[in-house]
């Protein structure tokens, strides 16, 4: 298999990226990672032709995508995965796997529909279960990571570095000019194009939107002031906030609105989230202009295709209305989520996070000219309300000055006619007149610009973990954000061996036995990935191994689902299942530091009934130099659910091999401290239970200290040869955003 990552952002995935690819060729796997431009990864994955939905990596397509997203809001999580797991909403819309599980998409759309209460709870917690069995994805870890600021400069109200929404730079104080550097590259300016966190670093502070989030998380107005529901679920109607003009003077109107939402239903426009919210407000939507005029749009969600203005013969399956109903009113009916008798109940504020565009201006682009016209590439110039312009032009606080392309650096600046420029004003706030972001691929260029105050701040995809543990960032402010990205593998479900597992030897055997051999290839994958080792040696412990793609903060996260950390011996085991040859294979050697504390962590899968009685069960740490005898050093107690975690600093160089050993003794009714245990009698693990009473055998070479990380022989750092890099980004407010 070839797995494929942007390489030109987050430089550290290239460390745990050859990291995973040597473990997965430690099992026989002929794996590959080939580190791409953001452009390429778009084109084979994210956002590909319609000829090229599902392809595999030889065919132009993937095979397997390592890629990280933000998170979303822990309170609403629902939209995000509904995004990124629903199975229509295949590329461009999120769901680049190509998932299509049938009772995962009943679970989602019962979520949505039931909203955020103690049902809707048990109804997501039930889909995280569906999501960990079938593992359409190996979610790596969830980060907590370091956002670093030079200490000239306040924040009141920072929100946005954890939750999506771009910089806030109306409320930083200390300094007139400031300047973020980011590790990725910018490609888009105008939102409907763009789902890529560094985009958004630069657009966001253009634009409004009618809610946004404030820092506990909780929707406050922005354009809009207020809104209503009707009784029976269906009309949304929306007032707009008066007095607001564009960046060009020209009255915001309830027509900006109404043009928005049809941008960012129509995949005409290059909207990546056209097939969500076709979810919330149908397939089949008539727009209604001030002027009395009608716009009709049909989608087909299964094709990808839609028709704009459409003829009346051509009928969605369900009807849905956005209408200007007076110059500060906007009113949205939606029909019933697809499948249930009722609408759904998070359309707001959850299902409207969409950016607000200016209808005078964009209305007389074909959206097809969108990705090249000026107000996107921020290059060329344009005429609005008898001005020249160039680049994009909001509501917000900011205006667009430049972008030079060579030196990766966009310019904006403090716009004085801000609908709530005297709000912040009297609050101490928006002084900052010049706002920078500065695209800096390599971290230690970042660092060194923020120490030279060229820079002011840090974008936290630095992955700036041990360099504060450290103490190099001292110098600076650092701000630890828990949960605050996901990291993950996700794989390409049409593929016949981990997807279809029509090519497995046990579906070729019995085509019945397909769809169990592709999700037991893909299990055996979730159990290669060190999610411990990287945590612990790549991000210095901040961070956890994560389960599924949910926010580990957000009080709807299911705590009983135990992250699969590397396994060696479970991996061949599914991969046995599914009809392949594992015999033989032996455990590749991880190079580690002496003195450098390691960490042993994974699940056993024992009876849970005795478990439970037994208050977990104990296991043994044990060490060995030639894999055969095996001495005893450490002990510990299983949670009820077999889950343990145990760390040891070995003190002497060489070959060292570790394992737990799990003895099947009860945890109340064992001597503590007693390695040996000879008299007790051992726990007979029943046919549900894992096939071993042993973890995966564990390869160290500990060395002396050396500057760089080694796996499997491999050194892992920066090797130009293998990163195929080009001038390009990614492609996204409040939504979960890859980067």
């Amino acid at each position: 298999m070839t797995i494929i990552a942007p390489g030109n952002a987050n430089i550290l995935r290239r460390q745990w990226g050859l990291i995973i690819q040597n473990s997965f060729q430690s099992a026989g796997i002929d794996a590959q990672i080939v580190f791409l431009s953001w452009a390429s990864v778009y084109d084979r994955a994210l956002t590909p032709a319609p000829d090229n939905v599902g392809k595999t990596w030889d065919q132009g397509g993937f095979d397997a995508l390592m890629i990280g997203w933000t998170p979303g809001s822990p309170a609403t999580p629902f939209l995000g995965t509904y995004q990124i797991y629903f199975s229509q909403n295949t590329p461009p819309n999120n769901n680049y796997m190509l998932w299509n599980n049938a009772t995962s998409d009943s679970l989602l759309e019962q979520c949505l529909a039931t909203g955020y209460n103690a049902q809707g709870e048990a109804l997501y917690k039930q889909w995280e279960q569906v999501q960990y069995q079938d593992v359409p994805a190996s979610q790596i870890f969830y980060q907590s990571a370091v956002f670093t600021a030079s200490n000239s400069i306040n924040f009141h109200g920072w929100q946005w570095i954890f939750d999506n929404l771009g910089p806030v730079p109306q409320f930083i104080t200390g300094a007139d000019s400031v300047t973020l550097a980011t590790t990725g590259q910018l490609l888009d300016l105008n939102p409907m194009l763009s789902n890529s966190w560094y985009d958004t670093l630069a657009f966001s502070a253009f634009y409004d939107t009618l809610y946004t989030v404030d820092q506990n998380f909780n929707y406050q107005p922005d354009l809009a002031t207020s809104y209503n529901v009707s009784s029976d679920g269906h009309v949304y109607t929306y007032t707009l906030r008066q007095g607001v003009t564009w960046q060009d003077g020209v009255p915001f109107t309830a027509d900006d609105v109404v043009f928005s939402y049809l941008a960012q239903l129509n995949p005409q426009s290059g909207s990546q989230q056209s097939a969500t919210m076709a979810g919330y407000i149908g397939d089949d939507i008539t727009f209604k202009w001030l002027n009395g005029t009608t716009t009709r749009l049909v989608l087909n969600l299964t094709s990808g295709e839609s028709w704009y203005s459409a003829n009346s013969s051509i009928v969605g399956t369900r009807q849905g209305m956005v209408e200007a109903v007076d110059n500060y009113t906007v009113r949205v009916t939606i029909p019933n989520f697809p499948g249930l008798t009722s609408p759904a109940a998070t359309f707001h504020p959850e299902g409207e996070p969409l950016y607000i565009l200016p209808m005078h201006v964009l209305d007389a682009i074909p959206f097809a000219n969108w990705q090249t016209a000026p107000f996107n590439t921020g290059t060329g110039t344009y005429t609005a309300n008898n001005e020249t312009w160039s680049g994009p032009i909001g509501t917000g606080p900011y205006e667009f000055v430049s972008y030079d392309a060579v030196n990766g650096l966009v310019n904006e600046t403090r716009y004085n006619n801000y609908w709530n420029a005297s709000a912040l004003t009297n609050d101490g706030l928006f002084t900052v007149k010049n706002f920078y972001i500065r695209y800096i691929v390599e971290k230690d260029g970042a660092v060194a610009a923020l120490k030279n105050n060229e820079v002011q701040m840090l974008d936290q995809n630095y992955q700036l973990q041990q360099d504060y543990k450290a103490g190099n960032l001292n110098f600076a402010t650092s701000y630890v954000l828990p949960g605050s990205g996901l990291q993950q593998i996700g794989y390409n479900m049409r593929s016949p061996i981990w997807g279809t597992g029509t090519a497995t030897p046990a579906g070729q055997a019995n085509a019945s036995n397909a769809a169990a051999a592709a999700r037991d290839v893909r299990t055996a994958f979730d159990y290669l990935i060190p999610r411990a080792l990287i945590v612990q040696n790549l991000l210095a412990g901040f961070g956890q191994p994560a389960t599924v793609h949910v926010n580990p903060v957000s009080p709807y996260y299911d705590t009983s689902l135990v992250p699969r950390d590397y396994d060696l011996a479970t991996a061949l085991h599914y991969l046995s299942l599914a009809g392949y040859n594992t015999a033989g294979i032996t455990p590749t050697t991880t190079n580690v530091n002496v003195n450098e504390p390691l960490t042993f962590s994974g699940t056993f899968q024992v009876n849970s009934e005795y478990s439970t009685a037994q208050g977990g069960i104990i296991y043994l740490l044990q060490q060995s130099t030639d894999d055969v005898n095996w001495t005893n050093i450490d002990m510990g107690t299983t949670a009820v659910n077999g889950s343990y975690s145990i760390s040891y600093t070995p003190n002497s160089t060489g070959v060292q091999y570790y394992r737990v050993f799990l003895t099947g003794i009860g945890a109340q009714t064992a001597a503590s401290n007693n390695f040996t245990m000879p008299d007790f009698p051992y726990y007979q693990l029943g046919a549900t239970d894992q096939p071993t009473l042993t973890s995966s055998v564990y390869a160290y070479n500990v060395t002396t200290p050396t500057d760089y990380l080694l796996y499997g022989g491999i050194a892992v750092v920066v090797i130009a040869a293998i990163i195929i890099i080009a001038a390009f980004a990614m492609r996204g407010r409040n939504k979960p955003k890859p980067k």
